[in-house]
């Protein structure tokens, strides 16, 4: 395969055909629900996969954090189509912590993500983010807001939510949650921990994101 002038490796070729599989049947899952907010979301996604993935200049390697964290939650929950999927190419997926600084004096070291499309992603989009998140057993990810729309879906373990001025509310496997444009909210990680998939739609430029860490507990 040549891209840009590069000759690529035909074995990295192949690990991110199969992210591109992996993308797809995420957008498959999401086009399949009621919610407006997933039926937008995959349509967005199917547009950034029909393009050819810009590929790095080295072939993916496997993740240490998906063998020692990722796999064995998603080895001890129910099988489901997304963790069927996301189990296949979870050592392929560029696992790390988020960009935004703040979160790390509150999780850092507990928790991991990755975005699979989204601007210079390995899909580009402009219109959507979106990828995979993990997060260690009881951790709590402060209230938090930003312009983007934004769903979670829950894969394997699980949490609790607070939207708003409401209370946390248990979450499990094929969830969904959605917060809206500036909607402050909070997660928490079950004692199993918790992996879902994350979508901003709309403003998804990281600038416009604002930690709200108050009193959570």
């Amino acid at each position: 395969m040549e891209r840009t002038g590069r000759v690529v490796d035909p074995v990295f070729v192949r690990g991110w055909a199969s992210l591109k599989q992996f993308v797809e049947t995420c957008a498959d899952w999401l086009g399949e629900r009621p919610e407006d907010v997933c039926r937008r979301a995959a349509g967005a996604i199917c547009i950034a996969t029909e393009g050819a993935p810009d590929l790095p200049v080295v072939a993916p390697v496997e993740q240490p954090v998906a063998a020692s964290l990722v796999l064995p939650l998603l080895d001890a929950g129910p099988g489901s189509p997304l963790a069927a999927a996301m189990r296949s190419v979870a050592p392929l997926i560029p696992w790390r912590e988020p960009p935004q600084g703040e979160i790390e004096k509150y999780m850092g070291g507990r928790n991991c993500m990755s975005r699979l499309v989204g601007p210079d992603s390995l899909f580009r989009s402009d219109a959507i983010g979106f990828g995979t998140f993990y997060m260690a057993p009881d951790v709590l990810y402060p209230r938090h807001m930003h312009a983007a729309e934004e769903i979670y879906v829950v894969v394997s373990g699980g949490g609790s939510w607070a939207l708003g001025d409401g209370g946390f509310e248990e979450r499990g496997p094929g969830n969904v949650i959605h917060v809206t444009p500036w909607l402050p909210h909070a997660l928490r990680a079950n004692d199993q921990g918790l992996l879902m998939l994350w979508a901003w739609q709309g403003n998804i430029d990281l600038d416009a994101y604002r930690m709200d860490a108050g009193d959570d507990d």
